[in-house]
C-alpha cells in the first residue's frame, strides 16, 4: 500500500520533464554557429514561456538522430503534414528556443 504513491509519483514525475505539441510547422531556419548546426522552426499557434521568447523549438547537430529529424521537418513543411514535437522547457540548443527531443509524422506515437 506505500508503493502506490511512489509509483504514481514516478509516473508523473517522468511527464513533467517532456511536452508535446502537434501543428503545422510555419517556417524554420537551419543555421551554423559556433561550429554546430542548428535548426529552428516554429509551429502553429506554438507555445511559449520561461526561456522560449520566441515561440520556437530547436535542435542541434549533437542529437544522434539530427540528420533524420532534419529530413523529416523538411518533409512535413513541404508537404503541409502536421508534426508532433516532444520537448523539453529548456533552451540549450538555442538561447530563446525550446528544445526538441523528438518529432514524429502520421498516426504514431512519439
Amino acid at each position: 500500500m506505500k508503493y502506490i504513491p511512489m509509483v504514481l509519483l514516478l509516473i508523473f514525475s517522468f511527464k513533467a520533464f517532456a511536452e508535446r505539441q502537434t501543428g503545422l510547422i510555419t517556417g524554420l531556419v537551419p543555421f551554423e554557429s559556433n561550429g554546430k548546426k542548428i535548426i529552428v522552426f516554429k509551429l502553429q499557434n506554438n507555445v511559449s514561456g520561461e526561456c522560449n521568447t520566441t515561440a520556437r523549438f530547436a535542435f542541434e547537430d549533437s542529437k544522434l538522430n539530427y540528420d533524420l529529424m532534419v529530413s523529416t521537418l523538411l518533409s512535413a513543411y513541404h508537404s503541409k503534414t502536421k508534426v508532433q514535437v516532444e520537448f523539453n522547457r529548456t533552451c540549450n540548443a538555442w538561447g530563446n528556443s525550446f528544445d526538441t527531443r523528438y518529432i514524429c509524422i502520421g498516426d504514431i506515437n512519439c
